[in-house]
């Protein structure tokens, strides 16, 4: 089977879409026992590409959502499509349909808030809320047919090396505290985050992982990070008492790993990911980054969440809802996709 995966990702981005589509990839060689060609289509960003070399993937990188023509040609022979974006218009999807209706690839967009009506044969919302999103059935397209749906929590994907968590120890006081943002900088706000750590909470040890090392950390209880890899950042997350993160996919995987969090949004398409991680009782809602009260409410959510009974619940929670998310697509997408194979040789 031939996969085509057009993401995107960098210095302005993160790395959200991408290492969730490494992840699908990787869920879709193990359940086809390897019988998979997978290659990435990303924007041109240097980071995003030295972010995928790093993983061993095969990848090209150009401006496929602008450069169409040459887009619909490396798509030629693919049997599966998968395109992870937030920029791509409702024309492009279009196109894709139009220009690929010789060679019949199953297409797949993933979403994550209803960001446009998807022309594609599935549409995939991995979390925590998808599920609650009402998505309507959509016009028909592609051969008269509407898009299928895999929503909510029980599609929630996380990196292969959070597929086998050993059960976390959660120790009865705290000591170490993660901080991580995820793939964007985010100085100055980082800079004040450690200032007012250091000032409110002296006594606690913290590993910060960051895409360059913030101004000013060289305070001697800060150890940082960068370029992590997913092992050491499981490490990282195991070794953890709580975690002050962003909105995005790295909430998943500290669920997976049981760590609560105290979490700062920082985009408008966090807050429904923030939101349903603290209605289901894993995260607490820090709010967004530029409130004059943020650190008010930094300081209250880890106090609030330091309390031994309070942190063991809430890794419970968090354990028991981000499993077999990549297992269950993965099945999915193999079926769907010999399916639509044999369909197409049917009618041919």
């Amino acid at each position: 089977m031939k996969i085509a995966i057009l993401t995107e990702g960098g210095k302005n981005i993160g790395f959200g879409h991408i290492t969730r589509c490494v992840a699908l990839l990787e869920g879709l060689k193990k359940a086809a026992g390897r019988r998979v060609a997978g290659m990435f289509v990303i924007n041109n960003d240097r980071r995003a590409v030295r972010f995928l070399e790093s993983q061993g993937v095969r990848l090209t990188a150009f401006d496929w959502i602008e450069k169409r023509k040459k887009t619909a040609g490396i798509l030629k022979g693919a049997d599966l499509v998968i395109i992870d974006s937030y920029f791509a218009p409702p024309s492009f999807y279009s196109f894709l349909s139009h220009k690929t209706k010789d060679t019949h690839p199953f297409v797949v967009a993933i979403d994550d808030y209803k960001r446009i009506e998807y022309d594609a044969d599935l549409v995939i919302n991995p979390s925590i809320y998808g599920d609650a999103l009402s998505y309507a059935p959509g016009r028909e397209h592609r051969a008269g047919r509407r898009p299928e749906y895999l929503l909510g929590r029980s599609y929630i994907i996380v990196r292969r090396e959070f597929w086998n968590v050993p059960r976390k120890k959660i120790n009865k006081k705290i000591r170490n505290v993660l901080v991580s943002f995820g793939g964007k900088d985010y100085d100055p706000f980082t800079e004040a985050v450690f200032t007012f750590l250091e000032t409110e909470f002296p006594h606690l040890a913290y590993d910060v992982v960051a895409p360059s090392r913030p101004a000013g950390l060289s305070r001697s209880r800060f150890r940082f990070y960068s370029n992590v890899s997913a092992a050491k950042m499981r490490s990282l997350m195991l070794k953890a008492d709580l975690c002050i993160s962003a909105g995005g996919q790295t909430l998943h995987e500290l669920a997976r790993c049981g760590v609560p969090a105290a979490s700062i949004c920082f985009a408008d398409n966090q807050v429904k990911n923030l939101k349903g991680w603290e209605k289901i009782g894993f995260a607490k809602y820090v709010g967004w980054y530029d409130d004059r009260n943020v650190f008010a409410r930094l300081g209250r959510a880890v106090c609030a969440l330091s309390p031994y009974k309070e942190r063991l619940l809430r890794s419970r929670i968090g354990r028991r809802i981000a499993a077999k998310g990549v297992e269950r697509i993965s099945r999915v997408l193999l079926t769907k996709t010999a399916l639509k194979q044999k369909e197409t040789a049917h009618e041919s």
